[in-house]
């Protein structure tokens, strides 16, 4: 064996089997650095051609948005919400608007109308994909029955003030009336009482806005806007088959409504996505450049960091296809993971150059003396991740599978490729250059730094205990919440359906009595909801309302006789349209609209929507709002156990799914933080038994923690805002931070064990200085995340970012403290 690979004596490996790993290990990487200085061309060419072909491939994955796509399929509320939307063929609505700057007539806007109908008709997959074109407001049913859904107040009077003028009239004809009041004539005037019910958009027989510059067309589609892919071609067909009739015709094409929204989230994402990976590029580039002060550095660690990218891709494409929004910046987070491994081989191996030593000599004091502590650090990593894919929550369980994958590809990239780099660039190289010191000097710790790290601990331990939440998921994506506020303030508000409606709960029941039984009951209830059903298109009072509108008619009888004998033409016109609405008998189920009734009454069932209000008063949000709706009773009750068990009726929402969302990933952090904690635990066991090595590598870990839990809770109380708020995605941090941060602690342990506890200046200076890069390029790919318009991975990307820097200073701070203290004492470790 070569002297400068010779174990000084106290640390000679103990024990048969690890003299045996010990002997193998000096025979391999003299044997493998020969071979792959000897094929060096070989293994870039296979660098490239795998790379491209992950790369290749890689592209084809898609981002999933759904939320409800996160659970396992056989969750009951995600079943039963499933159950529901496969007993309708409408899905969703998708509203399409052609609008000008010009105020047009009506026949112009009906005319785009209908040509957005034609190209419905005249296209197989628009035709097969939607179910109605809806545009026309069914005119002849609101003038037949429109007096019904009047106040009887108003109905009243309206008879009164008809009595009055045709008493009048009739009195005026006879030859000895004499007004001796001189009294203006009574006219007959509605005008205020029709202000009252007059809809903006029922400006004529269509959803055309007052100013008669927008017509709105409602398309019923028979696929979910979960699909985003269908969405995207439904959308871009329209698109291409309207654009040239809209331009042709100086009109404004909109797409608004769930699946144009879903569809504007996927495209900002993706910018997003990309933004994010190329400031991750960018400053990963400019801190190893700065920090190696080579350009070299860009090839011996770029390309191994791009090749295992590229692998990580074509897994993820191979066995997923689809990854959920949660993964989708795994790039970014990768890449400042998977650097910290060239980080820590490049600045040893220039370490040992600047000794002097041969380039084969110096890789084989690299490599044999950092696999070790690599091995172990790539190890606890990917422990983590793999703990992870066990989760039920699919986001968790998919991100873990991808960065479990991806840390183990990066670990074979540079263990394969590095050596072949550092022997193809070193003749290229103007000369060795020593890192950039990033941590020149180790302070001592004092009695009130001490003090310090306690009252944090204790602040991170109270947080821990209660922590402020965000559980509102949908507060989360603000790309939605953008969306949603400007549809307040839109033109497209007043055409405001259903689908767009968030956070609902819906009944299902076989009979009209029992609904009308249930929504009483629920009525009673303290809460904030919005009741919706197919009663309220069933006008109240309707016999009292019946009488009324028959003396009205009577009346107008009278009127039309008075009419007929003067002449008057368009009094009389009038007078008949009032007699036909006057005429009809009170509307049933029946006589309603198809386009009004079409989500109240689906294939016999009867549905019964509940809407949320104001929820800023409840401790969970909307959360609490659908816990409030969960169970209804559609018999008379005293207390929810007395009703009968055939009389209980279950809501269905999406907010239910959430609900199990996050109970799911409480349950699954608290079970995933137990694991890694074990695997740690067996990891540093592994490496020292010792209680001084022990604390050494966990106590500035768990001091970093309760760090981070100090910071988001103080903050919190300052500034009531997303950023210090944990939520079901940020939650994720934690056993990342775990992971990761372990890392600190075993590369600085394994070098305080090579050199000794006396030599804690120089290992902070040199293995701390390449911690401190590998830390910072990692935070800097998670802080990249901060850019995203979804609230909840930019508060991912904060806190772990965050959390990544309390880690390091903790490691920063308390290693050389706890390093000097043990040598006081003698300790081994």
């Amino acid at each position: 064996m070569p002297e400068y690979l010779q174990p000084t004596p106290e640390k000679t490996p103990k024990g048969a089997l690890a003299k045996i790993i010990s002997a193998a290990a000096d025979r391999f990487w003299p044997f493998w650095l020969f071979h792959i200085r000897r094929y060096a061309w070989l293994v870039l060419a296979l660098l490239i051609v795998t790379s491209f072909i992950g790369y290749r491939y890689g592209r084809r994955i898609r981002i999933d948005t759904n939320l409800l796509n996160l659970l396992p399929k056989e969750t009951e509320s995600l079943q039963r919400l499933q159950a529901l939307r496969e007993r309708s063929d409408i899905k969703g609505v998708l509203v399409v608007s052609f609008s000008s700057e010009a105020r047009l007539d009506e026949e112009t806007l009906l005319s785009a109308a209908r040509q957005l109908e034609a190209t419905v008709a005249a296209n197989d997959f628009l035709k097969t994909n939607t179910s109605r074109v809806i545009y026309e407001v069914p005119g002849g049913f609101l003038q037949r029955y429109s007096l019904y859904y009047a106040e009887i107040e108003d109905l009243e009077k309206v008879y009164a003030r008809l009595k009055a003028t045709i008493d009048q009239a009739k009195r005026s004809e006879n030859p000895y009336f004499e007004d001796l009041e001189q009294a203006a004539p009574s006219r007959f005037y509605v005008g205020d009482i029709l202000n009252k019910y007059r809809k903006k958009y029922l400006s004529g027989n269509a959803f055309i806005d007052a100013e008669k510059k927008r017509i709105s067309i409602l398309l019923s589609l028979k696929t979910a806007p979960d699909n985003i892919q269908f969405s995207q071609s439904l959308i871009s067909t329209l698109k291409d088959s309207l654009t040239p009739y809209a331009q042709e015709h100086a009109l404004k094409l909109h797409f608004s409504g769930r699946y144009a929204d879903d569809v504007a989230k996927q495209k900002q994402l993706a910018e997003d996505i990309n933004q994010s990976t190329t400031i991750t590029l960018l400053i990963l580039a400019a801190s190893l450049i700065i920090f190696f002060r080579s350009m070299r550095v860009i090839l011996v660690i770029g390309l191994p960091v791009i090749a295992a990218l590229g692998y990580t891709y074509f897994t993820a494409w191979y066995f997923m296809g689809q990854i959920s929004i949660i993964s989708s910046f795994l790039t970014a987070i990768l890449l400042g993971l998977g650097v910290d491994y060239g980080i820590h081989l490049f600045a040893r191996y220039k370490s040992e150059r600047l000794k002097q030593r041969g380039m084969t000599q110096a890789l084989e004091i690299t490599m044999r003396n950092l696999f070790r502590g690599l091995s172990f650090g790539m190890i606890s990593t990917a422990a983590v991740f793999l703990t992870l894919s066990f989760s039920r929550f699919i986001a968790f369980a998919e991100f873990g599978k991808i960065a479990f994958s991806g840390i183990v590809f990066f670990f074979i990239a540079f263990i394969l490729y590095f050596p072949a780099l550092v022997f193809l660039t070193e003749k290229f190289s103007q000369g060795t250059t020593e890192p950039s010191h990033m941590l020149e000097k180790t302070r001592k710790i004092r009695g009130w730094h001490v003090t310090l790290i306690a009252m944090i601990s204790v602040i991170g331990i109270v947080t821990v205990v209660n922590p402020p939440f965000e559980y509102d998921f949908f507060e989360l994506d603000q790309v939605d919440r953008t969306a949603r506020k400007t549809a307040l303030t839109s033109e497209d508000a007043q055409f405001t359906i259903m689908e767009n409606r968030r956070h609902m709960v819906i009944y299902q029941f076989d009979s009209l009595a029992e609904l009308a039984a249930t929504e009483e009951n629920l009525r009673q209830r303290a809460g904030s909801g919005e009741f919706h059903s197919i009663r309220d298109l069933i006008p109240a009072n309707t016999a009292a309302k019946q009488k009324i509108l028959s003396a009205i008619h009577q009346q107008l009888r009278q009127a039309e006789v008075y009419s007929l004998l003067k002449l008057d033409t368009e009094n009389l016109r009038k007078i008949r349209v009032g007699l036909a609405m006057t005429s009809a008998p009170p509307p049933t189920v029946s006589d309603i609209p198809e386009a009004f009734k079409q989500h109240l009454i689906v294939k016999g069932n009867y549905f019964l929507y509940i809407f949320t209000r104001d929820t800023s008063a409840m401790r969970r949000g909307v959360l609490d709002f659908a816990a409030n709706y969960r169970e209804a009773c559609s018999a008379p009750i005293t207390d929810a156990k007395s009703c009968p068990p055939e009389k209980r009726y279950r809501g269905i929402s999406d907010l239910y799914v959430l609900d199990d969302i996050l109970q799911t990933v409480m349950s699954d952090l608290l079970r995933e933080i137990l694991l890694i904690a074990i695997v740690i635990a067996i990891i540093v066991l592994s490496m020292t038994r010792r209680v001084a090595g022990v604390t050494l590598i966990l106590a500035p870990l768990i001091a970093g923690l309760l760090g981070l839990f100090a910071l988001v809770g103080v903050s919190h109380q300052i500034a009531n805002v997303w950023l210090f708020e944990f939520n079901y995605i940020n939650l994720l941090a934690i056993p990342i931070l775990l992971g990761v941060g372990i890392d600190n602690g075993i590369y600085l342990y394994s070098h305080a064990r090579e050199l000794g506890l006396s030599q804690v200046n120089h290992i902070m200076t040199s293995t701390g200085g390449s911690i401190f890069i590998s830390n910072f390029t990692t935070a800097m790919g998670f802080l990249s995340l901060t850019i995203s318009s979804h609230v909840g991975l930019a508060s991912f990307g904060f806190v772990t970012f965050v959390g990544m820097l309390c880690i390091f200073y903790a490691y920063r701070l308390l290693f050389p403290a706890l390093a000097r203290f043990f040598q006081k004492l003698e300790a081994e470790i």
